[in-house]
């Protein structure tokens, strides 16, 4: 163990002494493994945030019990109290009783089994007798079964940014060894192997990645509480945070040298000592003389492609990470378009035969009574296609679709009209009904931005309201006053097939295999902030005219069947008072009310999605991770350059002017920054195609929507890809431009000291 400490403590000075007296060549290690570390921070402190955020929240709300039982008595709490003291008894407690009155428990040991047997040994002993009492969990119950549930995501990222992290790491590796060949090919000219060489890096690592870590815990924890703080929420200091982000970048630093040193470990020393002369240019003295007689910018040109092995890497090694900063918010916008979307508290789930109006009377007086306002009830409408697989089942019935005028389509899944090219048509649509309840919805729970009068499909059968956005992207110009056509008839055309090889019916193959009957429909509205990954949205009238049957029952073939109540609450504190009535209700109607309730917290979610702020938190690890573009960028520049003085030095001594130099440096500036924007440019329309493709496929798509449909576009983000584009052509510039004024510090007196030197050599 001594021995071991000693080696130790030997090699860490070495690596000291190394890294003190080549510090410049070691800044970007430093500004490199500082941004490593800030990403696996920022991650980990941000996951144990987001839990004390969501269970703040809760308590908060009142909820420090996980389940109540809605609908008790006073006779049952006789119940309740056996099953608890049986299982003092028995020595197995698996809940506690938090208020006695309330119903209300917490849950001990495994949750999801005291929730299981609660249920068997409490609530089916209440509805022994007769159905009539619910078990209600809370978000605390939700939350702390959660706790388990999302570690095994929060370990795939982690694993996923290792992965980036060392690609990084090993990038710029690869860079530093490219540009200190002849240094290593000493080493190994005196014996040092692969072995003595992953040593020797090794213990620089380590030094490197512990002093890194200094500067870099203190931004880490102001960056993550800055997600944080400013918006109310609370913020602590984690432990488990500390060490990983220090070991997990270590780790992903060692791993990195492993690859770029058995390159290097492989070659021959004298080639490599060769290589040391790429910036020369190895031509007979009669080849090179007419060669130096061209101009600087010619002879420019031939460097530019003599070195395009070291410009493909470097724009590899650098642009790369600009390009990841897009993927980075082109998934920020997939998540915020995720979670933006109107949550209901409570559902209630009626049968066909409910009576809504005489529920919805009921509600309005019992609540005015207790002063319970603040909800708003949302019919949700059955759909009675619900069953119909691809559009088309074998009693002939076709799902409705949408037609409108083909010059003002944009993008999207359109598909022209066999017959009339006039119009197109889609069939991914998310159509409701519109009467007065829905008007209310429309303004107040959705907030849609419109252009047009939505109170038009209250009168007019005949009318309309639709999106401008198909699948989360913008995909016509529809105006308020423009004419569509919804089927409301159809016949089979014969001898013409609808179906592919697979056995599908595609919707390309139903519109031409059948002869549709058109309802023409009056734009009354046009949604523009409808966000929906599957579908354009349509809202039909249910009102009816003279001899004439609403829009609904016309394309739907029925009347609209609202069998859910999705409600709405302003104030959560008045959630379980609202229950209580809707409870009495059913008490009092019996079982042919029909009525069955679910709680959805929806504006809790709301809160908690707020407060963990993950959009911020996505955008701030994009921007860490386009910062590592200039850091390789400059370090790999610099040396680069440093390389080649000897090669301008040959030129000023030929004839090359300061005008020269400074066109030689301005043409490599330009020709790296229209390479990089280039590269910039189509690596991000290839990164957004590739995520899409990731996105849309069966196991990731039903993460992030409850569509039946993949339909992810390659939508780029216009502010962050100019952004980007603008920085990466900056930066590939001012890359060259250093090192030019770095050159131009240097007099020419140096010039013939250095051919003097050469000479004796």
């Amino acid at each position: 163990m001594s021995i071991f400490i000693m080696n130790f403590k030997r090699n860490m000075k070495g690596a000291f002494k190394t890294v003190k007296s080549n510090f410049k060549e070691y800044i970007c290690f430093f500004l490199a493994l500082i941004m490593v570390e800030l990403l696996f921070g920022v991650i980990t402190i941000s996951f144990q945030n987001n839990r004390k955020v969501q269970e703040s929240i809760i308590q908060d709300a009142g909820y420090t019990y996980h389940a109540y039982v809605l609908g008790a008595r006073s006779e049952d709490t006789n119940i309740l109290r056996n099953a608890y003291n049986r299982a003092l008894a028995s020595d197995e407690v698996y809940f506690t009783i938090i208020n006695q009155e309330k119903m209300q428990v917490l849950f001990k040991g495994d949750l999801k089994n005291a929730r299981s047997r609660f249920t068997a040994e409490v609530i089916d002993q209440i509805n022994e007798s007769s159905v009539r009492v619910a078990l209600i969990v809370t978000p605390l119950y939700s939350h702390h079964v959660s706790l388990g549930e999302d570690i095994p995501g929060f370990i795939a990222l982690l694993v996923l940014l290792m992965g980036l992290s060392f690609l990084l790491l090993m990038a710029l590796f690869r860079i530093r060894i490219n540009h200190f060949k002849f240094t290593y090919s000493i080493y190994m000219a005196f014996g040092g192997d692969f072995k003595k060489l992953t040593q020797s890096a090794f213990y620089e690592v380590l030094l490197i990645a512990l002093l890194s870590f200094l500067p870099a815990l203190p931004l880490t924890y102001l960056i993550s509480a800055l997600l944080y703080l400013p918006f109310g929420q609370p913020f602590g200091f984690y432990p488990l945070s500390l060490l990983l982000m220090l070991v997990l970048p270590l780790i992903c630093s060692l791993l990195a040298l492993l690859l770029p040193m058995r390159v290097l470990a492989l070659g021959v020393p004298t080639k490599l000592m060769k290589a040391q002369d790429n910036s020369n240019y190895l031509r007979s003295v009669r080849k090179s003389k007419i060669f130096l007689k061209r101009s600087p910018l010619y002879i420019e040109g031939w460097a530019l492609w003599r070195f395009r092995s070291y410009i493909a890497l470097l724009l590899l090694s650098t642009v790369s990470f600009a390009i990841l900063f897009n993927a980075g918010c082109y998934l920020a916008d997939v998540y915020a378009v995720r979670v933006d979307k109107a949550k209901a508290d409570i559902t209630l789930s009626l049968n066909q035969n409910a009576n809504y109006d005489h529920f919805a009377a009921f509600l309005d007086v019992n609540c005015k009574k207790l002063n319970l306002g603040g909800y708003v009830l949302e019919k949700t409408a059955a759909d009675p296609y619900a069953d119909v697989d691809d559009s088309y089942n074998s009693d002939g019935v076709l799902r409705p679709h949408i037609a409108i005028p083909t010059n003002r389509i944009e993008s999207g899944a359109y598909t022209v009209c066999p017959g009339n090219e006039k119009f197109s048509a889609t069939d991914v649509l998310e159509i409701r009904p519109y009467d007065e309840d829905s008007a209310k919805c429309f303004d107040d729970i959705y907030a849609y931005e419109y252009e047009g009068d939505p109170s038009l499909l209250l009168t007019d059968p005949d009318t309309v309201i639709v999106s401008t956005s198909l699948a989360n992207k913008k995909a016509n110009s529809i105006k308020p006053g423009d004419t569509v056509m919804l089927p409301v008839d159809y016949v089979r055309k014969s001898g013409v097939e609808i179906y592919n090889e697979n056995g599908i019916s595609t919707f390309e193959q139903r519109l031409s295999g059948y002869v549709y009957t058109y309802r023409a429909f009056k734009v009354a509205a046009v949604v523009t902030n409808y966000s929906d990954y599957t579908n354009m949205l349509v809202y039909l009238p249910t009102v009816s005219g003279e001899e004439r049957a609403s829009g609904y029952r016309a394309v739907m073939g029925c009347e609209p069947d609202y069998s859910k109540i999705q409600v709405h609450m302003e104030n959560s504190d008045n959630k379980e008072l609202f229950t209580k009535l809707v409870q009495n209700y059913i008490s009092n109607a019996g079982a042919s009310c029909g009525i069955s309730i679910d709680m959805d917290y929806g504006s809790m979610d709301e809160k908690i999605t707020a407060g963990k702020n993950s959009y911020g938190m996505i955008l701030v690890l994009s921007c860490l991770v386009f910062a590592v573009s200039p850091i390789a960028g400059f370090f790999s520049q610099i040396l680069f350059y440093q390389k080649r003085l000897l090669e301008f030095d040959v030129l000023r001594a030929v004839g090359a002017t300061a005008k020269d130099l400074k066109a030689i440096f301005l043409t490599d500036g330009a020709v790296l920054a229209a390479l990089s924007g280039i590269t910039y440019a189509l690596g991000t329309v290839g990164i957004i195609h590739l995520l899409c493709k990731i996105l849309n496929s069966p196991l990731v798509f039903g993460l992030f929507s409850d569509g039946k449909a993949s339909v992810f576009y390659p939508t780029i983000m216009p502010i962050p890809f100019l952004v980007g584009l603008v920085l990466t052509v900056l930066f590939s510039f001012l890359q060259v431009f250093l090192c030019a004024w770095l050159y131009q510090k240097r007099t020419n007196d140096h010039i013939a000291a250095d051919f003097t030197q050469v000479d004796e050599i």
